[in-house]
């Protein structure tokens, strides 16, 4: 995720609550930017719990490089029916 978006998202430090990670990540940037990469942290929690989910009540496992794949193909899914939420530069 980190070099996908540019360093724009960075692995939580361990032992870092995800509440202090999040405010700390988002503290710093513009309203614009805050809500970019507030979005994308959203959409990478999001898919980590559904592959969480598929792995427990289907027996599916998924490679983090198919997670990356599907966080990319929801993203364009938001973009294609919302607009875009300057989402381009991560190559979508």
């Amino acid at each position: 995720m980190e070099e996908w978006t540019q360093s724009l998202i960075k692995k939580p430090v361990q032992g870092l609550e995800i509440m202090d990670w999040w405010e700390k990540e988002l503290a710093h940037l513009s309203k614009k930017a805050r809500r970019l990469k507030a979005a994308l942290m959203i959409y990478v929690a999001w898919n980590i719990w559904k592959a969480r989910n598929k792995r427990i009540f289907e027996q599916r496992t998924m490679s983090p490089g198919n997670m990356m794949q599907e966080i990319k193909a929801e993203i364009q899914c938001r973009f294609m029916a919302c607009g875009n939420l300057e989402f381009s530069s991560f190559n979508v």
